[in-house]
């Protein structure tokens, strides 16, 4: 009885190791050489289109990952508190407003990382283990 209660238990952790999913640290990216000082309140009314002037009086430029992938439902859920739909569907009512531009979105971490390097005032999140280049992280999840 208690060899098959030992098996039960040990099972059950296994399974919740396994069934669990894996999170990555999320960074958040700019370029090395920008001097502009972000905050977590900064950076969560960026990417929920509250502002998009930095304290500099520049236009931020930011870049969401594609929508459905992990990381960014993982951003979206961790740092803005809000489900990827509910992101989406801002966006599409600012845009049909024309009150912006459609929601910059590139396919992966390694094309964040080059749009950020490559635009003043870029702003992007990535897999905190692929960031590399000309960008410094300025926050974690």
């Amino acid at each position: 009885m208690k060899t098959t209660l030992n098996k039960i238990i040990l099972g059950m952790a296994l399974w919740l190791v396994f069934a669990l999913p894996v999170y990555a640290d999320i960074a958040v990216i700019v370029r090395t050489d920008s001097h502009v000082p972000y905050d977590d309140l900064l950076v969560e009314k960026i990417f929920l289109v509250q502002t998009l002037t930095l304290p500099d009086g520049t236009k931020a430029e930011p870049v969401h990952q594609k929508d459905g992938g992990s990381i960014h439902s993982e951003f979206v859920l961790n740092l803005l508190n809000k489900a990827p739909t509910y992101i989406r569907s801002g966006w599409s009512k600012l845009t049909f407003t024309g009150g912006l531009k459609p929601l910059k979105e590139l396919a992966d971490d390694d094309a964040v990382i080059k749009y950020v390097e490559n635009t003043p005032n870029g702003i992007g999140y990535v897999d905190a283990k692929k960031v590399k280049g000309n960008v410094r992280v300025i926050m974690k999840l």
